[in-house]
């Protein structure tokens, strides 16, 4: 009996100390697993930092350039407006007949800067040349031809015509002549020829002359 027990104890022993045994390389096999894995995501995370260091400055400079190019494009933008802004230049002689162009109703649609547009044609216009130059304003074109003949007269009072006049010589029927002096360019034949037509009345016109005449260099 005493030996079967002694057995017994020494089998409860054993198989208690194989328990321990397994728990212990259990929680050593555990401790070596943790330590590697810890070891390896410090080890990542110092090898991520510098790499994350790194770029920071790129994307900063990045940044940098960026908003660089912005303001020299919006710089370089802005430059036309300030021209574009800038009044043209008007002499004191132009600013008087400016204030008397203002001053005429039918010429009221139109802007400052036309109105100086149009003043600056006027100077070496014909007034056949005056009317033409009405077209070229939306709110004038419109204008019945009466109102554009009383504007042209107006006109000439503010502007007069520089374009010495000459001596239209018409060839009407049955021998008849009509000459008249005309502020006309000789070389704007639909106007002279215009011009003759009128003065022939009912007679037709067959030709028309334009001569540089002493009785016509005073008018």
């Amino acid at each position: 009996m005493r030996k079967a027990n002694r057995f017994e104890c020494w089998w409860c022993l054993s198989k208690r100390a194989g328990h321990v045994l397994n728990a212990c390389q259990a929680s050593l096999l555990a401790l070596m697993l943790v330590g590697c894995g810890g070891e390896g995501t410090s080890r990542r995370q110092e090898a991520s930092a510098p790499l994350l260091t790194s770029t920071m400055p790129e994307k900063s400079s990045g940044t940098r350039a960026m908003t660089a190019d912005s303001s020299a494009l919006t710089s370089r933008g802005a430059a036309p407006l300030a021209t574009a802004d800038k009044s043209p230049a008007v002499s004191a002689e132009e600013s008087v007949r400016l204030a008397k162009l203002r001053a005429l109703s039918l010429l009221s649609p139109l802007t400052e800067r036309e109105r100086l547009d149009l003043l600056r044609q006027l100077a070496d216009a014909s007034p056949s040349a005056r009317l033409d130059l009405f077209d070229g304003y939306r709110a004038l074109a419109m204008l019945p031809e009466r109102q554009k003949e009383v504007l042209l007269n107006q006109i000439e009072k503010i502007v007069p015509v520089t374009v010495p006049a000459s001596l239209l010589v018409c060839s009407c029927s049955n021998g008849i002549e009509r000459k008249l002096c005309i502020r006309e360019r000789c070389s704007n034949h639909s106007e002279l020829g215009s011009a003759c037509n009128k003065a022939c009345g009912t007679l037709a016109s067959f030709k028309s002359e334009c001569l540089t005449a002493r009785q016509c260099a005073g008018q």
